[in-house]
């Protein structure tokens, strides 16, 4: 009993949760850009594990909102929600450095132009994301619960802001803050914060870099090195991952194994990481077929 306690007293969990923009999204400043010729918002969250933490019956929710806030009150004009992880667990080992990244991938209007973050006597318009994540860590009797949020920047081109004020009836609030309107700056976009300490950029943002390049690939498209990043996630030894690289084990490989291959080919040899494994890869096929 007293080394089961030391264990879980050195066993911490969850140490830093970060939402961060994919590519041409991706800022510096704590924020995500949209342009307005995005056609989709990509992002991801990234829990950041302490060693040995193991995350059991993990969930997800993300939401995009779109905020008007005028002196009357708060006018929610955008909203999307996702559900990105359902009863997933998640191992921290020295292979992936206690690194967790779950896609963020919303579906912008294609019917419309989101109005431009801006802020003017009248009001402002903002944006963010926000994720609540639910999950059982480590010796915990009960779950634990996270919410992190961070602002979304939409810039919208001076000749696409003039077309939506023409569109927008005189007597609806957004017409006014469009029409008044200032791009504002990342740091006055919200003053919402995490609830969780930052995830450092400079040493770590590689290796978060390489699991978000993944999850922004086509499955099928997914190179061997892109294989072995991701099945880090799930406890699987050194040797094993370097298995995975030998039996050039690419995205449409991937989604033929079975357990038996795990454990006779690819030497996955534990039971658990083993069943987390094959979880997954389930997980993966019916997201590919969908």
């Amino acid at each position: 009993m007293k080394k089961l306690l030391e264990k879980a007293r050195t066993q911490t969990g969850i140490e830093g949760i970060e939402i961060v923009g994919i590519g041409a999204q991706a800022s510096t400043d704590n924020s995500i850009t949209i342009r307005d010729s995005a056609g989709q918002l990509t992002a991801a969250v990234v829990l950041r594990l302490s060693p040995r933490t193991k995350l059991k019956d993990s969930s997800i929710e993300a939401e995009f909102c779109g905020i008007c806030e005028l002196d009357t009150g708060e006018t929610v004009f955008h909203r999307e929600v996702l559900t990105v992880a359902e009863y997933e667990d998640w191992l921290a080992t020295a292979e992936n450095n206690g690194l967790i990244a779950v896609p963020l991938i919303f579906q912008l209007p294609q019917n419309k132009q989101l109005p431009p973050s801006a802020k003017s006597h009248a009001g402002s318009i903002r944006y963010s994301i926000k994720c609540t994540i639910s999950c059982l860590e480590n010796f915990k009797l009960f779950r634990s619960n996270y919410e992190v949020e961070t602002p979304v920047i939409v810039h919208v081109s001076d000749h696409i802001k003039t077309r939506m004020e023409l569109n927008v009836s005189g007597r609806d609030p957004l017409f006014i803050l469009i029409e008044e309107s200032l791009v504002i700056s990342a740091c006055d976009a919200t003053d919402s914060t995490s609830t969780s300490s930052p995830i450092p950029h400079d040493s770590e943002r590689e290796e978060i870099d390489n699991l978000i390049s993944t999850y922004s690939t086509p499955l099928r498209s997914w190179s061997v090195s892109m294989v072995a990043d991701w099945v880090k996630q799930f406890g699987v030894s050194s040797a094993s991952v370097i298995s995975f690289i030998e039996q050039e084990i690419d995205g449409t490989a991937l989604l033929t194994l079975s357990g038996e291959d795990l454990r006779d080919e690819l030497g996955v040899s534990a039971l658990g990481t083993r069943r987390r494994l094959a979880v997954a890869i389930e997980s993966l096929r019916t997201a590919h077929c969908q």
